[in-house]
C-alpha cells in the first residue's frame, strides 16, 4: 500500500475521520468546560532526623554516606506517614469535611531535594479547602507524633508506678514478718557468720530483680504493640502519581556519584581531575534534576494498595522488643543460675540463722527494687512532659494557584489527534473488511476478467437512458464509444455476433448499458438488433415509447417475429421488445419457460443471419433462471457490475454460475466508475461544457 492508496482511503472515509475528530474534540471541550477549576495549596515540614553515629566515622567517608542514607530514610518514613489514612483521618474529623469533599482532595508528599524538608501539595475544586487542609494535615502530624511519644510515656509511668506500690507494699510486709520472726526466735543481738555469703546472695538477688523489671516492662511493650498492630490495617489504599522513571534514575545516578566522590576525596584529595570531574557531573544531574522538578512528567493518577506506614513501623518496634526480651531472658537465665549457686552455701547454717539471713537478702532486694522502680517511673514522668515531636511546620500554606490552566490547551489538542487517529483506525478497518468492488482493479482481481469499458457516474445527463443518441458530446457517451471499440475486437477475433449483457443484481444498469452500447455501434455504421430479452421486467418498450409486443408473441401466440421488429429513429438501430407475459387461471406462464421452447432456438438462428449484431439484455443472473437457459444460444456475455453497489462474493457467484454453463465472457463492464476529480473535469469541460443539467441521474443506471 502506497502513499496514493492511503490517501484514497483517507478521502474515501474522510467524512468518519471529520466526525471522529469532532466527537472527541467536542467531548474534550465538554470535559474541560465541565471539569471545575483544582487549586493546588503547600505547606511544609522539617523533620527532625535521628542518625545512627557509627565507629569511625571521621575517618571513613563511607560512614557518612550510611548516616546520610539514614537520614533520607527516616524522611521518607515520615513522608508516608502524612500520607497514610490515620493523619488524614484526623485531619478529615477536625475540619468535619463531607464525604464530597474527601472525595475531591487530592494529597501529595515529596520530600525537598537535599534537605530534610516535606513538602504538602492538596489539590481540589474548593479554594479555601485546599488550603485548610494543607496547614490541618501538618498540624494533625505535629499532634499526632507529639501525642504518640507523650501517650508511651505515661504508659510506662503508669506501669512502674503499679510495680513501684506493690513492691512497696511487699518490703512492709518483709520488714514486719522479720521483726517478729526476731522477736520469737532469736534474743539480744545476732552476728551472722555467713554475712559474705548473704551480701553475694544481695548482689545476685539485685542484678536478677533488675533484670526481671526490664522483662516484664518488656512484654507489656510488646503487648501494648501488638494491640496497636491489630487496630492497624497491614494495606491502605491510596490515591497516588505514578513517578516519573527518569527521575528516580537521576536520584541512584546522584547517589552513586557521591559515593563514588567521597572514595575519590579520601584517595586523592580535592584538587585531583578525577574530584574535579565527579564533581562536574554530580551538578549536571542536579540541573536535570531541578528541571524536572519544574517540569515534572507523573503521567498516572491512580488508586494503589500500599502498606500502612503505622502498621509498617509497629512492626518493626515490635520486632525490636522481641530482640531485646529475647536478651533479656537470656540474662534472667544466667543471674537465676548464679543466685541458686549463691544460695548453696546458706544450706549448711542453722535454721534460724539461715532463716534470718533470708529475712535480710529479700528486704534489701525490695529496697533495690524500689529504688529502681522509683527512678524509672521518674524519668517517665518527666519525659510525658516534655514536649518531643519529629516535625516542626516551616511554612504554612496562605494561598492556593490554579494547576490545570495550563493543561486544557494541551488537553484539546490530544483529544484531536486522538481523534484524528481514531477516525483513521475505523476507515482503515472499515476498507479492510469491505469487500464492495469500486474500481476496475477490484473488478479484474475479483473476475479474473479484463474490464472493456468503465462508465463515469455522471450527473449532468439528466433522466434520459439514450445518452449516445440523445447527448453525444458527454463523458458517458464517449466512455460507450471507448466499450464499443475494444468490444469489436473481442468479437471479430471469436467470430461472434450475437452475446448478450447481464449483471449480477437489479439496479446496476444493465439495460442502461445494453442500450447505449447498441446506439454507439449503430452510430458506427453496424446493422444492430437490440432484444429486451427481460420478460419480468422489460423496460426496452419504454425507452423508444412503443408498444409492448415481442418475444412472449412470437412463442405463445406462433407468430412471426419479423412483424415485432422495430426500426428506430436510430440509423442502423432495430430492438425486439419482450412483450407481456399472459397471467393464466390454473399455470400462468413462466418467462424460463418461454426461452426452454424449442422455437427460441430457430427466432435467434434466423436474427443472427440478418443482423451485424444482435445485444441481448437479459435479466439478473442471482434473481432468476432465464440466463442460464438463454447462454446455451448465446455465445458470448458481457458482464455489467455497478462500482460501490455489489460485495465481491456476489459478483464471483454470478459469474461462477455463467462459465459453469460453457459459455465464453467476453469481459466485464464498470458503471457508475468513479474517476478522478482531474479525470472528470477534463471530460466535463472538454465535451460537455455548456450542459446546464447538472443535478440529475439516469433512471435505471
Amino acid at each position: 500500500m502506497d502513499f496514493r492508496d492511503i490517501s484514497k482511503i483517507v478521502l474515501k472515509y474522510k467524512f468518519i475521520i471529520v466526525m471522529c475528530m469532532a466527537v472527541v474534540l467536542g467531548v474534550a471541550m465538554l470535559f474541560t468546560k465541565r471539569n471545575p477549576t483544582r487549586y493546588t495549596a503547600q505547606s511544609r515540614i522539617a523533620v527532625k532526623t535521628q542518625s545512627k553515629i557509627y565507629a569511625g566515622y571521621d575517618e571513613y567517608s563511607e560512614l557518612s554516606m550510611l548516616s546520610a542514607f539514614d537520614n533520607y530514610r527516616n524522611v521518607q518514613t515520615q513522608a508516608e506517614m502524612l500520607k497514610s489514612k490515620k493523619i488524614q483521618s484526623l485531619a478529615h474529623k477536625s475540619l468535619g469535611l463531607s464525604d464530597d469533599e474527601i472525595r475531591s482532595l487530592l494529597v501529595k508528599v515529596n520530600p525537598e531535594q537535599d534537605s530534610d524538608l516535606l513538602r504538602i501539595e492538596v489539590t481540589s475544586v474548593h479554594r479555601d479547602l485546599a488550603i485548610n487542609y494543607a496547614n490541618e494535615l501538618a498540624d494533625q502530624y505535629v499532634r499526632y507524633t507529639l501525642n504518640s511519644f507523650k501517650q508511651e510515656a505515661e504508659e510506662r509511668a503508669d506501669y512502674f508506678q503499679g510495680k513501684l506500690l506493690d513492691v512497696e507494699k511487699e518490703l512492709r510486709q518483709a520488714q514486719i514478718e522479720r521483726e517478729i520472726y526476731k522477736k520469737e526466735h532469736i534474743a539480744g543481738s545476732f552476728e551472722s557468720e555467713a554475712a559474705q555469703t548473704a551480701q553475694s546472695i544481695y548482689d545476685y538477688e539485685r542484678m536478677l530483680n533488675a533484670a526481671q523489671i526490664d522483662q516484664e516492662a518488656n512484654k507489656q511493650r510488646i503487648a501494648q504493640t501488638m494491640r496497636e498492630l491489630s487496630s492497624e490495617a497491614p494495606l491502605e489504599t491510596r490515591t497516588i502519581y505514578t513517578a516519573n522513571a527518569l527521575r528516580k534514575e537521576l536520584q541512584g545516578r546522584q547517589a552513586s556519584l557521591e559515593i563514588d566522590l567521597a572514595k575519590a576525596r579520601q584517595l586523592y584529595g580535592d584538587r585531583h581531575p578525577d574530584v574535579q570531574s565527579l564533581e562536574r557531573q554530580i551538578e549536571t544531574v542536579k540541573n536535570k534534576l531541578v528541571e524536572d522538578e519544574y517540569n515534572d512528567l507523573r503521567v498516572v493518577l491512580q488508586e494503589v494498595d500500599e502498606a500502612n506506614p503505622v502498621h509498617r513501623e509497629l512492626l518493626k518496634n515490635l520486632a525490636d522488643l522481641r530482640v531485646e526480651q529475647g536478651a533479656v531472658e537470656d540474662k534472667v537465665a544466667i543471674l537465676s543460675g548464679l543466685v541458686e549457686e549463691s544460695r548453696k552455701p546458706l544450706e549448711t547454717l542453722p535454721e534460724k540463722e539461715k532463716t534470718l539471713e533470708q529475712f535480710d537478702i529479700r528486704i534489701n532486694m525490695l529496697k533495690e527494687e524500689q529504688s529502681t522502680l522509683q527512678k524509672k517511673f521518674k524519668d517517665f514522668q518527666l519525659s510525658s512532659q516534655v514536649p518531643t515531636t519529629v516535625g516542626e511546620i516551616t511554612d504554612r500554606a496562605l494561598g492556593a494557584y490554579d494547576t490545570q490552566r495550563s493543561h486544557k490547551a494541551l488537553t484539546l489538542l490530544i483529544a484531536a489527534l486522538g481523534g484524528l487517529l481514531m477516525g483513521l483506525i475505523i476507515a482503515f478497518i472499515r476498507e479492510y473488511l469491505d469487500d464492495t468492488l469500486y474500481t476496475a482493479r477490484d473488478v479484474e482481481e475479483a473476475l479474473t476478467l479484463s474490464v472493456l469499458g468503465q462508465i463515469p457516474l455522471e450527473k449532468n445527463i439528466g433522466t434520459d437512458p439514450r445518452v449516445c443518441a440523445d447527448k453525444p458530446n458527454t463523458p458517458v457517451a464517449e466512455s460507450f464509444r471507448a466499450l464499443r471499440n475494444r468490444l469489436k475486437y473481442i468479437l471479430a477475433e471469436q467470430d461472434m455476433r450475437m452475446f448478450l449483457i447481464t449483471s449480477s443484481a437489479v439496479q446496476e444498469g444493465k439495460s442502461f448499458v445494453s442500450l447505449n452500447l447498441a446506439i454507439t455501434m449503430a452510430q458506427y455504421g453496424h446493422k444492430v438488433l437490440l432484444v429486451d430479452a427481460d420478460m419480468r421486467r422489460p423496460t426496452l418498450h419504454r425507452s423508444f415509447d412503443v408498444p409492448n409486443n415481442g418475444i412472449s408473441n412470437v412463442i405463445i401466440d406462433g407468430d412471426d417475429v419479423t412483424q415485432y421488429i422495430l426500426e428506430t429513429e436510430i440509423p442502423n438501430l432495430s430492438i425486439l421488445p419482450a412483450g407481456p407475459l399472459p397471467l393464466a387461471e390454473t399455470t400462468p406462464v413462466v418467462s424460463s419457460e418461454i426461452f426452454e421452447d424449442p422455437r427460441i432456438r430457430d427466432m435467434f438462428s434466423l436474427l443472427r443471419i440478418s443482423y451485424d449484431y444482435v445485444i441481448l439484455d437479459t435479466p439478473p443472473i442471482l434473481a432468476v433462471t432465464d440466463v442460464m437457459a438463454l447462454t446455451s444460444m448465446v455465445p458470448g456475455v458481457l458482464f455489467v457490475v455497478s462500482a460501490g453497489d455489489m460485495q465481491r462474493a456476489d459478483v464471483v457467484s454470478a459469474k461462477n454460475m455463467i462459465e459453469s454453463t460453457g459459455v465464453k465472457m467476453l469481459g466485464a463492464v464498470l458503471n457508475r466508475a468513479q474517476h478522478s476529480v482531474s479525470y472528470y473535469r477534463y471530460l466535463y469541460y472538454y465535451y460537455d461544457k455548456d450542459s446546464s443539467n447538472r443535478k440529475h441521474r439516469v433512471a435505471g443506471r
